[in-house]
């Protein structure tokens, strides 16, 4: 699919990968990259395959994932607009760990490990904004781990539950917006815990007026308060 350089410079400029570039750097990043569209479900790569391409999402979400030994789905990250994936394997030279699959219809910008490379070598701020999210991500993980010892299911639940809509949602007037496109069973996966305790503190979480839904989205009316409540920001 071809789209107007205009447009993908338009996107671009917006995203923390792009922090800092000149108007130059972004026209030349938007005209190396290729444009793909992936239906919902569709596998974008798989775990031990050779890593070739980076991605940018676009439009859409997509899941980072693996099959474990006892053939259970865990789910590392659900990515958004403005996230990048595919790097690790283009840096390390290993293979794939993961699978990546849509969970919408997504957009990707596509670069192949030439052009990634070309960019670390000669563009000083690209270099600086993937180290910037590397740190971001290494933060999230050292977080979701400390969860992992709260003293409950619903705080672990509720805390990256949290983690995940500051990432995924959209603030408006005070209220937070979560996109349909994630099941309930990849949020539990998410939460490392059943679809069916996932479903309970939803459930709560709605009877004390916390969560709302409207056919498929979820809203959380008073997201300050739903934060405050809940300290998560302290956890």
């Amino acid at each position: 699919m071809t789209e107007s350089n205009d447009k993908k410079v338009e996107f671009l400029k917006n995203i923390p990968l792009c922090e800092n570039f000149s108007r130059e750097d972004i026209n030349r990043f938007a005209e190396m990259g290729n444009l793909k569209l992936f239906k919902k479900k569709s596998t974008i790569f798989i775990q031990s395959e050779p890593g070739e391409i980076f991605y940018i999402i676009a439009e859409g979400l997509v899941k980072i994932s693996k099959i474990d030994e006892d053939g259970n789905e865990v789910i590392f990250a659900i990515l958004g607009t403005g996230d990048f994936f595919g790097e690790m394997s283009i840096i390390d030279g290993e293979l794939r760990s993961a699978n990546a699959i849509s969970l919408s219809d997504v957009k990707l910008f596509t670069y192949s490990k030439n052009i990634f490379f070309e960019f670390i070598k000669t563009n000083f701020n690209f270099s600086i904004n993937l180290m910037k999210t590397f740190s971001m991500r290494i933060r999230s993980n050292d977080s979701s781990i400390k969860s992992m010892y709260l003293d409950s299911a619903q705080k672990r639940i509720l805390f990256t539950f949290y983690d995940y809509i500051k990432k995924n949602g959209k603030l408006v007037d005070g209220k937070m917006i979560l996109p349909n496109s994630v099941n309930q069973a990849d949020l539990a996966r998410l939460c490392c815990t059943s679809r069916e305790t996932f479903s309970r503190t939803l459930k709560k979480l709605e009877l004390n007026g916390f969560l709302e839904r409207e056919n498929k989205t979820l809203i959380i009316p008073d997201y300050k308060n739903f934060v405050s409540n809940f300290a998560l920001s302290e956890i």
